[in-house]
């Protein structure tokens, strides 16, 4: 696919799957084995606060580029959810 100019990445329950059962390290060794690019952060399928998912795109930032999720998977809560909650963890200090 990268011939025709278009990368990839593995969906973020790989993510979240990994860093459920502390393997942030395998995490990267596995994107780096596939050669990939991008990585996605969510917490979708996961409890974690925003925070933890700050920290998680500092660190993946360095070697990826970095794709993180707005909202929840649980369309009424997302729709009802406030622009500020959504961003609020990145004006966290």
């Amino acid at each position: 696919m990268r011939h025709a100019g278009v990368d990839f990445y593995f969906g973020a329950t790989l993510f979240e799957q990994y860093v459920l059962h502390d393997r942030l390290d395998q995490f990267r060794d596995t994107y780096w084995y596939y050669d990939c690019h991008d990585v996605e952060v969510s917490h979708g399928t996961t409890a974690r606060k925003d925070a933890k998912n700050s920290e998680y795109v500092a660190q993946l930032g360095n070697n990826f580029t970095v794709i993180s999720e707005v909202g929840l998977k649980a369309l009424l809560k997302s729709e009802n959810m406030a622009p500020s909650i959504w961003m609020g963890s990145l004006f966290d200090d």
